[in-house]
C-alpha cells in the first residue's frame, strides 16, 4: 500500500515548489506559507504511519457529486459582545405576547392589510423593543405602503439593533435600488448575502443586481472534490485527480496521529478550525496546478497576488459549511469580504 502512495505522489514531488520561497515583491503573504508542510513532506509522514492510507480516484460520473451539507441560518440570530469585545451570536428570545402580535401581524400583512400589520408590529415592538425582527417586520409593511422613508428608518433601526440581520440588509438593499441609490443598494445585498451565504434567493438577488450594474456578476467556484474516511487502521482517501493533494492534507490534519495537535500548538482544541490547515491544503493544490495551470488556477492566484488570502478562505472554504464564522468576523474583516465578493465574483 505505501509504495502505491509514493506512486500516486510521484507527480508531486516531481514539481514540489514552496510558495514560501517565491519573490518576496509578490502581493502573496508569503509569511502565511511560511509554517506549513510541503505536498513532499506530508508524503513522507503519510509513509512513516502507523496507519493504512488508501487513495482512489473517482470516477468523473462520481467527482461530482461528493458535497457536504450547506447550512442556510435562520433569521433569529443576534450578535452581542463579551466584556473583551469577542463577538457571541445566540438565537434571540422574545416575550410570548410579542410573538402573537406578530403572528396576527404576519396575517395581515399575508391579506395585503399593510396598515393593519403595522398597527399589530407597533404593538409587538412595545411590548419588546430590542427585537430587532420586529423592526425589519415594520419596515417591510410600509414598504408596501411605498412609504419609503419610513420604511428605511425601521431597517436601518433593525441594522443598528442587530448587524447580523441578514433580512434587515436584504430588504434594505431592495429598497435603496428601488429609489435610485444603486451603489448603496449593491453593498447591502452583498452584506445580507455574506450573512447568510448559503441563502439561495439573496444569492440569486445580488447577482441578478449585478447583473443590471455596469460589474456584472463572475460565476466560479472554488470546490474541491474529495471525500476521506476511516475504516479501523485504513485511512480512504477519495478524490478526483487534480485535488488529491488536497485530499492528502486533509486527511492528515484529521487523521494521521499528533498532526492536527502539532500543527495548531498551545491553541490546540478539536472543536476548532484551523486557517493553517486550509493554507496547507491550498498551497498543495497550486503546487500541483502550477504545472497544469488552468481558469481557477489563474484566478486564485490573481487573488493571493493582491493580498486577499483570509477573505478567499472565510469566503470560498469556511462559509458554505460553517456560515456562522462570518457573522462573528471583526467589522474591518467583514469590510474587506464585501470588497473581495465585488472584486472576484
Amino acid at each position: 500500500m505505501k509504495k502505491k502512495l509514493a506512486l500516486c505522489f510521484l507527480v508531486i514531488i516531481a514539481f514540489s515548489f514552496s510558495l514560501a520561497q517565491e519573490d518576496s515583491s509578490s502581493g502573496r503573504d508569503t509569511a502565511a506559507f511560511e509554517d506549513i508542510h510541503s505536498p513532499a513532506e506530508i508524503m513522507e509522514i503519510l509513509e512513516k504511519s502507523a496507519l493504512a492510507y488508501t487513495l482512489t480516484e473517482l470516477p468523473d460520473s462520481l467527482s461530482e457529486i461528493i458535497q457536504r451539507e450547506k447550512t442556510v441560518l435562520n433569521n433569529n440570530y443576534y450578535i452581542y459582545y463579551d466584556e473583551d469585545g469577542s463577538a457571541r451570536l445566540a438565537n434571540y428570545q422574545t416575550d410570548d405576547s410579542a410573538v402573537a402580535l406578530l403572528n396576527q401581524g404576519d396575517i395581515m400583512f399575508a391579506a395585503n392589510h399593510y396598515d393593519s400589520a403595522v398597527v399589530l408590529y407597533k404593538q409587538a415592538l412595545g411590548v419588546d423593543s430590542n427585537y430587532f425582527w420586529t423592526l425589519t417586520v415594520i419596515g417591510h409593511a410600509y414598504y408596501f405602503l411605498g412609504e419609503f422613508d419610513s420604511s428605511k428608518f425601521y431597517y436601518e433601526t433593525a441594522i443598528r439593533k442587530n448587524f447580523v440581520d441578514y433580512n434587515a440588509h436584504w430588504f434594505l438593499a431592495d429598497l435603496l435600488w428601488k429609489t435610485g441609490d444603486t451603489a448603496r443598494a449593491l453593498e447591502e445585498i452583498t452584506t445580507a448575502h455574506l450573512l447568510n451565504v448559503n441563502h439561495l434567493n439573496i444569492k440569486m438577488r445580488l447577482q441578478e443586481l449585478r447583473n443590471l450594474s455596469s460589474s456584472p456578476w463572475k460565476m466560479w467556484s472554488f470546490e474541491p472534490r474529495y471525500d476521506i474516511s476511516r475504516e479501523g487502521n485504513k485511512i480512504i482517501v477519495k478524490f478526483d485527480l487534480e485535488w488529491l493533494p488536497y485530499a492528502i492534507v486533509k486527511a492528515a490534519w484529521k487523521y494521521e496521529p499528533g498532526y492536527c495537535r502539532q500543527m495548531a500548538g498551545e491553541d490546540y482544541s478539536e472543536e476548532r478550525l484551523y486557517i493553517n490547515e486550509e493554507i496547507e491544503a491550498l498551497n498543495a493544490w497550486l503546487t500541483l496546478k502550477e504545472n497544469s495551470p488552468d481558469d481557477l488556477f489563474y484566478r486564485v492566484n490573481e487573488i493571493l497576488e493582491d493580498g486577499f488570502l483570509y477573505s478567499f478562505l472565510y469566503y470560498e472554504i469556511y462559509a458554505p459549511y460553517s456560515p456562522l464564522i462570518l457573522l462573528k468576523l471583526p467589522r474591518e474583516e467583514f469590510n474587506l469580504l464585501i470588497e473581495y465578493v465585488n472584486r472576484y465574483h
